[in-house]
């Protein structure tokens, strides 16, 4: 049984997959996030990384294609 994830992160644009260890992998995008400056609300791109471990070196390299070639399309 393996681990399950959701992670609402469009994977297209500035977004990178890179190996973080041995058995980690950072995914590093870019999200417009909303900010609000006096009456107006606008949106600002802003760089968010997430680490994810895996159980295994087998495990992160798998991941690792498995995120490259989604962002790569």
């Amino acid at each position: 049984q393996g681990t399950k994830l959701l992670l609402n992160v469009l994977l297209k644009g500035r977004v990178t997959a890179a190996s973080g260890g041995d058995k980690a992998v950072r995914l590093t995008c870019v999200e417009l996030q909303e900010t609000e400056e006096s009456t107006e609300t606008t949106k600002r791109p802003v760089v968010v990384s997430y680490m994810f471990r895996a159980k295994s070196q087998t495990e992160a390299a798998d991941l690792l294609t498995a995120l490259n070639s989604v962002i790569s399309t």
